[in-house]
């Protein structure tokens, strides 16, 4: 593989590699900042849907303390009397205030006067016969004990869950003694609950908290709700999320599920931002990545290949007086100096070697004694004239063979093992021993 193409797949990891990490920790990081501050804002829409609710709570006591504290209403609880009903309890007052039911009771637990209102149809109806459970001997909405005495909240019938206010009959200057209750009443149907989703701008939803048939959302976090935790936000969707809060009734236990769910804008942007982050990034990488390259190939690739096939060169011609050209002054022009130091270093040895070579060979073949040179084998790869003379061989046969083969066959594996063993032991070889021409004439002769 070239220089080129590994530089390209490192410098290609890498980008990869960095996005895929910046990937991981932006979603981890950036993401789940965007999910904790979209689960913060679902959890204050809950909070407005409770305080709309809670609102409703404090007027409709308003509306009960402000009819309970009158002097005509402190008079009629005694009296009954017509004209009082005929001036205040008509229709147009229970749609002005919004009401389903009020019921007049005096202290002895008697219900003076009760009126039930359809606001839909916008007729009179039945107070539900449930209520009556609610006020028994001693029951909590007609509890009053002391002048500033109220009650407000969610009541569980049968027919469905109701808010209710229950205020003590007062004088005018909310003075006693307490005279009775008065408790004024209004369902908490889909009609009001899509009343309260307007006023918030949130889509709302309520069901009874022991309601075995509720969705399976609502199922999924009833157990999770308590006093401890009242609001619980879940993402229902990669579209929706929603939070949950449980409603008490006037009693203090668990009546009702709230859920107020919204889309996950939030989110959907988050991850929007995200990936424009990332294929930003991978542009920029992209571009990191093609002018590294572009560099790396015109400052040191290119150069760095010039510097191979001039190297090559040189060693194909095997011409050690050439020189490489490498301009410049960083690492590659250093090294193409080195080289060069390095042909020349070379070439003088190798002039050297010839003229020593040129010496050796004009000192042997004028010598009086025979001369040989051996290979690692044993091999005999030059031999002088004298040689030649001795064991009666031309220089062509002389060449290839083992010098060995002229020795008497009585002493050659003697001295071919101790040959070995001096070369071996790198110890100096000096013996005489007896060699046969071709002619088998024997000669002794000393071999150093």
């Amino acid at each position: 593989m070239s220089l080129r193409r590994k530089t390209l797949i490192t410098i290609g990891l890498t980008i990869i590699s960095l996005i895929a990490i910046l990937y991981a920790a932006s979603r981890i990081i950036l993401l789940g900042s965007f999910a904790a501050l979209e689960e913060q804002y679902t959890r204050h829409n809950v909070e407005q849907a409770l305080n709309a609710l809670f609102d409703d709570f404090s007027a409709l006591d308003t509306i009960a303390f402000d009819w309970a504290a009158w002097d005509d209403t402190y008079v009629f609880i005694e009296d009954a009397n017509e004209d009082y009903i005929q001036s205040n309890l008509v229709d147009e007052t229970f749609v002005d205030l919004r009401l389903n039911f009020m019921l007049f009771i005096n202290s002895s637990g008697q219900i003076v006067f009760d009126k039930g209102f359809d606001l839909h149809n916008e007729g009179e109806i039945p107070v539900p016969q449930s209520l009556q459970e609610h006020l028994t001997d001693n029951a909590l909405l007609l509890r009053h004990p002391d002048t500033e005495s109220s009650i407000a909240g969610i009541v569980l019938l049968p027919e469905g869950p109701i808010l209710v206010a229950s205020r003590p009959i007062l004088t005018s200057v909310e003075e006693g003694p307490v005279r009775g209750t008065l408790i004024m009443g209004r369902y908490l149907d889909s009609a009001e609950i899509d009343r309260l989703a307007d006023i918030v701008h949130l889509s709302l939803t309520v069901h009874r908290f022991d309601d075995a048939s509720m969705p399976l959302d609502f199922q999924a976090v009833r157990s999770s709700l308590s006093e401890e935790g009242p609001i619980i936000v879940r993402s229902l969707s990669e579209e929706s999320i929603a939070g949950y809060a449980l409603i008490e009734d006037i009693y203090g236990k668990p009546s009702l599920v709230l859920r107020a769910d919204r889309p996950r804008d939030i989110y959907k942007q988050g991850q929007a931002g995200i990936s424009y982050f990332m294929l930003s990034l991978l542009s920029v990488g992209l571009v990191f990545g093609v002018v590294s390259l572009l560099h790396l190939d015109k400052h040191i690739l290119s150069r760095l290949a010039r510097l191979s096939r001039s190297v090559s060169d040189i060693g194909t011609s095997g011409d050690l007086s050439a020189r490489i050209t490498m301009p410049g002054r960083d690492e590659l022009s250093n090294l193409a100096g080195a080289i060069n130091g390095m042909l020349e270093e070379l070439e003088q040895s190798e002039e050297a070697l010839r003229e020593s070579e040129e010496r050796f060979r004009s000192l042997s073949a004028s010598a009086p004694v025979g001369i040989f040179l051996t290979d690692a084998e044993g091999q005999c790869i030059y031999a002088n004239a004298r040689l030649q003379a001795i064991y009666g061989l031309t220089l062509d046969e002389t060449l290839g063979h083992g010098w060995g083969q002229a020795i008497h066959p009585d002493d050659r594996e003697a001295v071919l093992e101790e040959v070995s063993k001096m070369t071996s032991e790198s110890r100096e070889f000096s013996r005489e021993l007896r060699i046969l021409t071709p002619w088998a004439e024997l000669h002794w002769v000393h071999v150093v």
